[in-house]
C-alpha cells in the first residue's frame, strides 16, 4: 500500500488594505511631501533637474547625499565642504539642515512625474505584510467549514429564511464568523488560534 503524502498549502484569508492605506497617508505621505519640496529648492538652486540616481542618494544620506552632487565642483579638494561650497558662491545650509532633522522615508522610492513616491515593491511589501494566511492543514479544514456556513446563510438571507437581525444574531453566537465591511466571512482570529 502507498500512502500518499499530503502536502500543505497556505489559504489566503484576510488582507487589511485600509490599514495599509491609512498607514500609507499617515506616515509616508507627509515626509515625501516635504522632501519633494527640498528636491525642488535643490533643483532650483542647481539651475538643474536631479537625476532619479541624486534623489535616491538624497533620500538614504540626507545632507550628505547634497553634498556629493557639489564634492566634483570644489576647487579644494583637501579643504572642508564649508569651505568649498562658500568658494562656489553656494549657501546650502538651510537645505542641508533641513535634510538632517528630516526622516520618515522608506529606501524603496520611485520616480513619478518627477516627484518621489513609494516604489510599488515597497507597498506590496506592506500589503504581504497586512496579509493573513492558514498556517495548517486543520486551519484549511476550518476555513473551508466556515466558508459553507457564510455560504449557506447568505443564501437563507436570500431565500428570506433570516432577517438581517437574525443574521446578525447568528454571528454573533457563531464565533467563528464576522463581519467585514458589512459581509458575513470567517474570523480570521479564531482561524489562526486553530492548530
Amino acid at each position: 500500500m502507498v500512502v500518499k503524502e499530503q502536502t500543505f498549502k497556505k489559504q489566503f484569508i484576510f488582507r487589511d488594505e485600509d490599514h495599509v492605506n491609512r498607514s500609507i497617508e499617515l506616515y509616508y505621505h507627509p515626509p515625501l511631501r516635504v522632501f519633494n519640496s527640498i528636491l525642488k529648492q535643490i533643483e532650483q538652486r542647481l539651475g538643474r533637474a536631479l537625476s532619479l540616481e541624486e534623489k535616491i542618494s538624497i533620500s538614504q544620506n540626507r545632507s550628505e547625499g547634497l553634498l556629493m552632487i557639489y564634492r566634483p565642483q570644489y576647487q579644494f579638494p583637501k579643504a572642508d565642504d564649508s569651505f568649498n561650497l562658500q568658494a562656489l558662491g553656494v549657501n546650502i545650509n538651510d537645505l542641508l539642515e533641513d535634510l538632517d532633522k528630516f526622516g520618515g522615508l522608506p529606501e524603496k522610492l520611485a520616480e513619478k512625474n518627477g516627484e518621489m513616491v513609494l516604489s510599488d515593491e515597497f507597498i506590496n511589501e506592506m500589503m504581504e505584510g497586512s496579509t493573513q494566511y492558514t498556517e495548517n492543514e486543520n486551519q484549511n479544514k476550518a476555513y473551508a467549514l466556515a466558508k459553507k456556513f457564510v455560504k449557506m446563510l447568505d443564501e437563507a438571507k436570500d431565500l428570506g429564511l433570516l432577517s438581517e437581525l437574525e443574521l446578525s444574531i447568528v454571528q454573533q453566537r457563531l464565533v467563528f464568523l464576522e463581519r467585514e465591511r458589512g459581509v458575513l466571512i470567517p474570523n480570521r482570529h479564531v482561524l489562526r488560534g486553530i492548530k
